[in-house]
């Protein structure tokens, strides 16, 4: 076991630091098994149907020791003796997923990632551009006078996640989880429950709930909810508006195992609040003690084969595509149609997808949490 006494922790519990890489302001196989926290509401029981799904959260830094990540979260503090840093306590995904229904075209279907993401390994986006190439084909086709471009730009659905490390502390529903640092992706309902605490909207106190020692424990709530999505289909889904945090800040508390499970011991404080020194080795210890990696769920470069994928779905939906694959279907009042720039042959560069070198999986089931792309679940 790697011995945590003798690091130099540096900035590593100083709040200051920590504001600034938790904030939500725009920058330039089985349930649980890939390390993805996902609200399961066929687990409520019979007696609590009414009540809904419940659980107790707790948002952590992203602490890490990979050698590539900590160069990069440290920037110009960075030193040959710089061996753990923190990074941005969240990663944002916008990911787009191509449903066309050409059976010619069935193979490019899926999920990309789109390039305006941050790229965990530079923190800039993987593209200069504003908007993604999916992005720009579905607003050129929706805005088009054309019914057929209009009904192509269907094909293009939008979804937008955040992703960030957390400490189940409470699941009656999946109790095998509790004590588990996992990713918890989440959508906007819950994103705005975060920034409210961080504005002081609720309480007139701002608080960082990723905060180690003024952070918050976090009541999950979800109720099922019935909706009409933006294509106008009828869904259900999770409705998480009542959720909230604790009324009052706390240090946070680590999971000790024991026989009949784990027990949550309290990170000793000084008069100020703060960490002691003293347990800055082992609160690193417990928060590197996880089997997931939050970078893995972070938007990915696209391969070469999604790069050619991409480039031929868009010259399907736009009206650019070769005669055989034309022949398909009656293409005759999209002839005149030319978006150029939709194309990410001659907009987009293929970046070599970099890997993490900590334990984790980059490939999750995104079933359950794109659902019917309605980001406000």
């Amino acid at each position: 076991m790697e011995n945590y006494e003798d690091k130099n922790y540096g900035d590593l519990f100083n709040n200051e630091e920590l504001d600034k890489k938790s904030s939500y302001e725009e920058k330039s196989t089985s349930r649980g098994q890939d390390g993805l926290y996902r609200v399961d509401m066929d687990k409520i029981s019979p007696e609590h149907k009414n009540r809904g799904y419940r659980s107790t959260l707790r948002f952590l830094m992203n602490v890490t020791n990979d050698p590539e990540l900590v160069k990069v979260y440290a920037g110009d503090k960075y030193n040959d003796d710089t061996e753990i840093a923190v990074g941005p306590s969240f990663y944002k995904k916008v990911s787009h997923y191509i449903n066309i229904q050409a059976e010619s075209m069935k193979h490019v279907n899926g999920y990309y990632d789109c390039p305006t993401s941050t790229n965990p390994y530079t923190q800039k986006p993987y593209t200069t551009e504003n908007y993604g190439p999916f992005a720009k084909t579905f607003f050129t086709l929706d805005k088009s006078n054309n019914s057929l471009s209009k009904e192509r730009a269907k094909a293009i659905k939008y979804n937008n996640k955040y992703f960030s490390y957390v400490l189940v502390m409470e699941d009656e529903q999946q109790p095998e989880l509790v004590g588990k640092i996992m990713i918890f992706s989440y959508g906007k309902q819950i994103k705005d429950i975060i920034e409210a605490e961080r504005n002081g909207d609720i309480t007139g106190v701002k608080c960082n709930i990723f905060s180690p020692d003024r952070g918050k424990d976090f009541i999950l709530m979800a109720k099922t909810k019935t909706f009409t999505n933006n294509s106008g289909k009828e869904v259900t889904a999770p409705d998480y508006t009542i959720s909230r945090f604790s009324d009052n800040p706390s240090p946070m508390k680590v999971a000790i195992k024991t026989e009949n499970g784990f027990d949550f011991k309290q990170v000793p404080v000084d008069e100020n609040g703060r960490i002691k020194s003293s347990a800055y080795p082992k609160v690193v210890q417990f928060l590197l003690s996880r089997d997931v990696t939050l970078e893995n769920f972070a938007a990915q470069a696209w391969t070469e084969e999604q790069q050619e994928k991409a480039s031929e779905a868009i010259d399907y939906l736009t009206g650019k595509t070769s005669a055989a694959i034309a022949a398909t279907e009656t293409d005759a009042d999209i002839d005149d149609f030319s978006f150029d720039d939709a194309s990410p042959s001659s907009k987009e560069p293929v970046v070599k997808k970099q890997e993490p070198v900590t334990a984790g999986t980059g490939d999750s089931d995104f079933d359950d949490d794109f659902g019917d792309f309605d980001d406000d679940f």
